[in-house]
């Protein structure tokens, strides 16, 4: 099963998907992929918040970049990420 968590008081907006409910898995993600700090601070600047998977979905489908996508694309890519980041702040790319 995966969980979906997103970062929005964060420096930087993100979208993670992780194999297990945990908020300490979510941060070593965003860590990982978006600030290269530790889990830590990463949790010392906010807690993650849990979305279901549909929330996550549909603010994955909402996404600029997936509107250029067909949505077998798009929901392919939604469902095949694990342990990976969804959605990163525009600012980042």
């Amino acid at each position: 099963m995966t969980y979906y968590f997103e970062f929005p008081d964060h420096e930087y907006y993100a979208l993670v998907a992780v194999d297990s409910n945990s908020f300490t898995e979510a941060a070593g993600i965003y860590a990982k992929y978006i600030t290269g700090d530790s889990v830590f601070w990463v949790l010392e600047e906010g807690s993650p918040i849990y979305l279901t998977e549909a929330e996550a979905f549909m603010r994955f489908m909402s996404a600029p970049d997936s509107q250029n996508m067909t949505v077998e694309q798009a929901t392919d890519k939604f469902y095949e990420t694990k342990n990976g980041v969804l959605l990163i702040d525009s600012a980042l790319l």
